[in-house]
């Protein structure tokens, strides 16, 4: 990738793009079963309008939608996000589509093929799995994971590049659990706690998702004290947590010692502020660890 990316651009690298297109191509390949040229049309299409849709909806102008989803129908900037929804849906069906035309029932190479499959068995029993929901759950999964993992690895460059020692440590550790194999496997990780405390480290320090998914509670309930009545909607405040003075050992500046103990093994922690994400999250959670490694 960077050997490719050092060719086309003439020595020079945008790390953003570098990291968008790789994440964009791990999620690819379990949702359609391939990998995608890095200067494919259809990769860098989708990438455009998914940090687009990102920039809309992280933006002040996603706020006054959340406050007033009439405004839906009027003419602002966030009505760009709606028609980069619609065009990416549009891609992802004709996708689907064509991987339809090699599909072998029972036989599924990926995530579509299994989605597909599903769809099939549960025919007539009024089950939500249908295409549409499998076009945004693709669309979702793409979402999710590229702009989040690339902003990572974006906040990682940061921090190693300015903390050249931090970074010794890790490449010494990585040699020696490695010991001349090239690749290192999820398993190896297991071996590799300060590697692990970085990237848990920088996952903490770039506060990706500071306000999390907001969430809407499904009946009257009481918290601390305080009334919450149904159908109020509820926004976490995940950046309070990552620096919680009462929490971390360092709570504002980088340093992999905030995840690891007096043995340099990692420490455990109170529920991860991940988990306030809701269940459906757990899956996003592990995986961008596992794209992050």
């Amino acid at each position: 990738m960077i050997d490719f990316t050092f060719i086309l651009h003439r020595g020079k690298i945008n790390p953003q793009t570098m990291f968008h297109k790789s994440a964009f191509n791990i999620i690819f390949l379990v949702i359609f079963g391939f990998r995608c040229d890095y200067e494919d049309m259809i990769l860098k299409q989708l990438i455009h309008l998914l940090t687009q849709i990102a920039k809309i909806f992280n933006g002040p102008w996603a706020m006054v939608y959340d406050m007033h989803p009439i405004m839906k129908h009027l003419p602002l900037p966030f009505q760009k996000a709606f028609d980069n929804v619609e065009s990416a849906k549009i891609i992802i069906s004709d996708l689907i589509n064509e991987h339809k035309k090699t599909r072998e029932t029972g036989k599924p190479r990926d995530l579509t093929d299994s989605y597909l499959d599903e769809i099939d068995k549960r025919a007539n029993d009024g089950s939500s799995f249908n295409e549409t929901q499998l076009i945004y759950n693709a669309m979702e999964l793409q979402f999710a994971g590229t702009d989040t993992t690339s902003n990572t690895l974006l906040t990682a460059f940061l921090y190693l590049m300015t903390n050249p020692k931090i970074q010794e440590k890790c490449q010494q550790e990585i040699d020696t659990v490695l010991e001349g194999k090239e690749q290192a496997s999820f398993e190896d990780r297991h071996m590799m706690p300060y590697t692990q405390a970085v990237i848990h480290e920088v996952q903490r320090i770039a506060s990706t998702v500071p306000l999390s998914v907001f969430h809407k509670t499904t009946r009257d309930t009481e918290l601390m004290g305080y009334s919450i009545p149904k159908d109020t909607l509820i926004i976490p405040n995940l950046d309070s947590v990552l620096h919680e003075e009462g929490q971390w050992k360092f709570p504002h500046e980088f340093n992999p010692l905030n995840f690891l103990n007096e043995q340099e093994s990692l420490r455990s922690l109170r529920p991860s502020c991940h988990s306030l994400q809701g269940p459906e999250c757990v899956l996003e959670k592990d995986s961008l660890v596992w794209r992050s490694f």
